[in-house]
């Protein structure tokens, strides 16, 4: 209680939880259900934001889990799929993570990605900046990443029909960035091996 000042404010006290100071100035304009690519972009390349002030601002947390949100360009092979789980390792520290995917929302120029994680988090409250990598791996139907397609960040394929190419969209559940596994998004198309697409240069 004590380190608060006069000119200190506390939010969202409803509940219990950790407090967590203000980081970037950003928490009243996004939540879950209204986060945007264009957002997370924005906020990763300056994260400190102009409303922050020496004042400080302090926040209940829900200490009992958090969320990872990032972006990929709306041309990379690199995706994930939602409802999946993957392991999170933390750049410098013996830490890992186990994150389900909440969404994907494709934009025009990245796809941006929320995963949930159930697990206590006031050690990346202590860490303020944390590093995250995901590694994971996938078999199935595999083409040369030339043969994807995308538009306004979602991925498809041309299958050549024999007489013309259809487009079939597809999700990647894995990708090297040179060859990509994939599985056509209508559970009612089943690609195989053997199929032909077509490529660009």
């Amino acid at each position: 209680k004590n380190a608060f000042s006069a000119e200190s404010t506390l939010t969202n006290s409803a509940g219990t939880g950790y407090i967590s100071f203000h980081l970037d100035g950003y928490e009243n304009a996004m939540s879950i259900e209204s986060l945007t690519a264009s957002q997370v972009s924005r906020i990763a390349a300056s994260p400190m934001s102009a409303s922050y002030n020496a004042a400080g601002v302090y926040r209940i947390v829900d200490p009992n889990g958090f969320y990872v949100a990032f972006t990929v360009s709306a041309s990379d092979s690199h995706r994930l799929i939602v409802g999946n789980t993957y392991e999170l390792n933390v750049k410098y520290q013996n830490t890992s993570y186990t994150g389900r995917v909440i969404a994907e929302r494709p934009a025009a120029k990245y796809v941006l990605y929320i995963l949930e994680i159930n697990r206590d988090v006031l050690p990346v409250l202590e860490n303020r900046t944390m590093t995250f990598s995901i590694h994971y791996a996938a078999s199935g139907v595999s083409i040369p990443v030339k043969g994807l397609y995308f538009n306004g960040g979602v991925p498809f394929v041309f299958l050549n029909t024999g007489r013309a190419y259809q487009p079939i969209q597809v999700v990647i559940p894995a990708s090297d960035g040179e060859t990509a596994i994939i599985e056509a998004a209508d559970k009612n198309i089943r690609l195989n091996r053997g199929l032909k697409f077509r490529y660009h240069d």
